[in-house]
């Protein structure tokens, strides 16, 4: 094991054959080079993967929220201003849209950092390690830099995710599907030479990684 690389065969990860030399540069990848370089699209995967670190995110943040809430429900001015700028609205309802957009703005910041620290020191995140998934760099063969790392998670977050923003979320969620099935990688790991390793798991990882992730949007949901 070298200092680029984190053993992860206790998990059950095992790293496929060594890829092609890619070519370097900024311009994206093609979808023949894309083919040579990637296993299995894996899209579901991903998907859960992707609920898995959000809900974890959302664990870690959420002592955060919690005082930034109790701090901004004893400041009323806030409140009063916004209430004032939707005058049909109440105090009440206006604190609650208020919140709700911080707390988008809060986890659209925090999120894709999070996200992007795992992949860069260990190749992976905790949702994908239990999926079999894994990134590394298709022009070094090695994990990301932390800057590649996360300027490709916040592309992830913005294109993919459409900011976590209701209707918008669910139109860059399908194109951003049907792009990963026409192209073999997203447009963000093409941009970014990214490989996204994978290989299947057993049906108790899938059952485990199913449930967190169902947990992760009740709790989401139940917040709201």
């Amino acid at each position: 094991m070298t200092s680029d690389n984190v053993d992860l065969a206790p998990f059950g990860y095992e790293a496929p054959p060594s890829a092609p030399e890619a070519r370097s540069g900024a311009a994206a990848f093609t979808k023949d080079e894309v083919a040579s370089l990637t296993t299995p699209v894996r899209a579901w995967a991903r998907y859960v993967a992707k609920l898995i670190d959000a809900a974890l995110a959302g664990v870690v943040l959420l002592p955060v929220a919690l005082v930034v809430g109790f701090l901004l429900g004893m400041t009323s001015f806030l409140h009063m201003r916004i209430a004032e700028f939707w005058a049909s609205a109440t105090e009440g309802e206006a604190a609650r849209v208020f919140e709700y957009v911080f707390g988008l703005a809060v986890f659209g910041v925090f999120y894709p950092l999070f996200e992007g620290v795992c992949i860069s020191n260990l190749g992976t995140t905790p949702g994908k390690l239990l999926l079999g998934i894994r990134l590394r760099d298709a022009d070094t063969g090695r994990r990301l830099t932390m800057g590649k790392s996360i300027s490709r998670s916040y592309a992830a977050y913005f294109l993919g995710l459409g900011a976590s923003i209701p209707i918008v979320a669910l139109g860059t969620q399908i194109w951003s599907y049907n792009s990963l099935l026409a192209n073999d990688a997203t447009l963000w790991d093409r941009r970014h030479h990214v490989l996204y390793e994978t290989h299947e798991v057993s049906f108790v990882r899938w059952t485990i990684a199913v449930i967190v992730a169902l947990i992760g949007v009740a709790t989401s949901a139940a917040l709201r």
